[in-house]
């Protein structure tokens, strides 16, 4: 069985932790961070779909399914890097 993989210390000692705006939650049992198991943003990708494809905030959000805003967090951590 699949157990879902803690993104801050790593742990697999995770449980189902209820579900928010229909996306099922979890939290580690070691750290006690809460999170959601999602494929997250490549961020490799979304650079290179910024920079080489000339691509504008509200086409990168729709082509990733996410909001404007996450989209610009992303690229702020990446500039941060």
């Amino acid at each position: 069985m699949y157990k879902s993989k803690c993104p801050v210390c790593g742990g697999t000692h995770t449980v189902k932790n209820g579900k928010r705006r229909g996306v099922q939650t979890y939290l580690c049992k070691g750290c006690g961070y809460q999170f959601r198991n999602s494929l997250g943003l490549k961020r490799d990708t979304l650079w290179r779909s910024y920079q080489d494809g000339k691509q504008t905030i509200s086409e990168l959000a729709s082509a990733f399914g996410v909001s404007d805003s996450t989209i610009k967090r992303q690229l702020r951590e990446i500039e941060k890097v």
